[in-house]
């Protein structure tokens, strides 16, 4: 079924069977409709079925018996003359006779003994009351539309439950085909892909509009036609007119579906490309609108609503009305100015000016009680923000202090731990000691002194002295620097550097701590046996620096976390690391006008560094 889809001549061939069943599904359903109507399937014989048409055949006769009377007794010879034609014995099987209101028979074109129906019907002419006998002759001689009835009610009666199965039949063959035709739409012989025919490049609303219109015509034109189902039977035109609508349908239903399967047909449609070509004016007019002042935004609308009702309601207006209308546009305009009091006290405390006060003396109602609101928040959050800052500049100034005080006796202890390294102590046990003492008060000076350092830039009490530096000269000589550390841990470092020079505006001092800072953390936590990635590139106007590596423990906490100071990557904290290098990194960056991230991918730690880049003239 596959292959059979994507070939062309069987997918011809299916729509051309498709409309040839739909065809055959409609004569076959439109014969059982006026079976049905006839209540054959209700149990009415064939010689009732037959009689009953005859009948209504003869009652359509009375208009033109009824124009013969006339003429003969008006005397016009040459309509005398058609209707003795058209009323001959060879011509037609009707016969009648038309007597007057004393029996007598005043026109007649012969009688038979035994008709096959007959009706008597009352007509009048020249206000003349006449009584007409009319019958259909037995033999059905003439060739004319009561011999069609009778053959046309024959075949359709003995046919009458095939029929039926064969509107089943077709139809379920019909749809089987349009459901393989929607199937292979789209799918071309040795591809894959989905391709679109030419007809599916046409805008699909555009398609679908010329399309339907045929349809509708179509329909339209069988529908106009005053059918004599049993005298004329439509069978040729409505078949024609399914056969039609139904491929034209296919064709649409399978263009639809080649649209949908290649993706955005939506952008393939005439109202696609109109709403794209208004997009950027009804953009520019909404950007021009949004930069109007509030209360002039207000006054358009006001002005657009009342246009609205002088319009669609002049006949109806009245000058009350309109003064009304007006006083309600003047009170929503001056309603406005509390509005864009409030907007502007609103914008000031979003920009973080917490000590403007708004003047509520002027404003009215709910506008009033909304700004003193507002004047509360701002005092409010004045007072929690003053709180804080204090907080933070005494939580500071105690870290700084304590920090001190602890450097004077640390620095006795190393002091006399390097005197003790002098000595010949003995036994062995106490030199070991000794060493422990000493890498522990190593580390606990580190630690200070990261601690002062971290306290320092987080306040910005470091001199900074920015001049032109090139990132990449700095960053290579702190890979040199690392080499032989990242060696002794197994780590092979991969420096990738723009080829060009990265001018920027930094200090070269802090801007090594940094590096250096990066570079130790990949030394400390990177997983051995691994590579640690450092590049340099030029993007967007910056200048940006990468530190990549896999780390040895699991990542399980976010980048924002990692930036918070004492925070390791690993959190049994068994190596070494105050946990302050990312804080600080971060903290010398931001003094230097740079910026610094963090990124995590699983067990991936990237760090980011963007300076803004200088030029030569700089």
């Amino acid at each position: 079924m596959k292959n059979a889809a994507r070939k062309t001549w069987v997918k011809v061939l299916c729509a051309f069977l498709t409309a040839l069943f739909a065809a055959g599904a409609a004569i076959s359903l439109v014969a059982v409709g006026k079976l049905a109507d006839s209540g054959v399937y209700d149990g009415t014989g064939e010689v009732e079925f037959r009689n009953t048409l005859l009948e209504s055949q003869l009652q359509q006769e009375i208009v033109r018996i009824q124009d013969y009377a006339s003429a003969v007794e008006n005397g016009s010879t040459s309509v005398v003359s058609h209707y003795k034609m058209a009323f001959g014995s060879e011509a037609s099987n009707l016969c009648f006779t038309v007597r007057d209101s004393s029996g007598a028979v005043v026109l007649t074109n012969g009688s038979d003994t035994a008709p096959l129906a007959g009706i008597t019907a009352t007509f009048s002419v020249n206000n003349a009351d006449y009584t007409a006998e009319l019958a259909v002759r037995h033999g059905l001689a003439a060739a004319d539309v009561y011999q069609d009835i009778v053959e046309n009610c024959a075949f359709l009666y003995g046919a009458r439950y095939w029929l039926i199965a064969a509107a089943c039949a077709l139809t379920v063959l019909g749809l089987a085909l349009f459901v393989f035709l929607l199937y292979g739409a789209g799918r071309r012989e040795g591809t894959d892909e989905i391709a679109l025919r030419w007809m599916d490049k046409i805008p699909c609303d555009l398609y679908t509009f010329l399309l339907v219109l045929a349809i509708v015509w179509i329909g339209s034109v069988v529908a106009q036609d005053n059918w004599n189902f049993y005298a004329d039977p439509p069978y040729l035109p409505c078949g024609l007119a399914a056969a039609g609508i139904v491929f034209l349908g296919t064709l649409l239903c399978m263009s639809w579906a080649a649209r949908v399967r290649a993706g955005k047909w939506w952008r393939h449609s005439v109202i696609f490309s109109v709403l794209h070509w208004l997009k950027k004016p009804a953009v520019s007019l909404v950007g021009l609108i949004k930069s109007l002042p509030l209360i002039w935004r207000t006054a358009l609308i006001a002005l657009a609503v009342f246009l609205f009702q002088v319009i669609f309601y002049a006949s109806r207006a009245s000058f009350l009305w309109l003064l009304l209308n007006l006083a309600l546009c003047l009170a929503a305009l001056y309603l406005t100015l509390d509005v864009r009091r409030l907007r502007a006290a609103a914008q000031a405390l979003a920009d973080g000016n917490f000590d403007g006060r708004l003047d509520t003396s002027k404003m009215h109602w709910e506008f009033k009680a909304h700004g003193e609101d507002l004047n509360r928040i701002g005092d409010g959050i004045a007072l929690a923000v003053e709180k804080q800052t204090k907080s933070e500049r005494m939580k500071t100034e105690l870290i700084t202090n304590v920090s001190h005080d602890i450097k004077t006796p640390l620095t006795s202890i190393i002091n006399y731990v390097d005197l003790l390294k002098k000595e010949d102590v003995q036994p062995e046990k106490a030199r070991e000691y000794i060493a422990v003492l000493d890498r522990q008060s190593q580390r606990l000076r580190k630690l200070t002194e990261d601690v002062i350092e971290a306290s320092k830039a987080s306040t910005g009490n470091i001199p900074v002295e920015l001049s032109k530096t090139d990132m990449n000269v700095l960053l290579s000589q702190a890979a040199g620097e690392y080499e032989d550390k990242l060696a002794a841990r197994k780590l092979e470092l991969v420096l990738s550097l723009a080829g060009a020079p990265l001018p920027i505006l930094a200090d070269g001092r802090l801007l090594w701590r940094v590096f250096d800072n990066l570079m130790g953390n990949a030394v400390k936590y990177a997983l051995p046996g691994t590579r640690v990635y450092v590049t340099t590139a030029a993007r967007d106007g910056f200048a940006q620096a990468e530190f990549k590596n896999i780390s040895a423990a699991q990542l399980n906490i976010s980048a924002d976390e990692l930036m918070e100071r004492f925070t390791r990557g690993d959190a049994s904290r068994n190596t070494e690391g105050s946990g302050l290098g990312l804080s600080i990194a971060d903290s010398l960056t931001r003094l230097q006008g740079g910026q610094f991230s963090l990124a995590i991918d699983g067990d991936l730690f990237k760090a980011t560094v963007r300076f803004a880049l200088r030029s030569d003239t700089d």
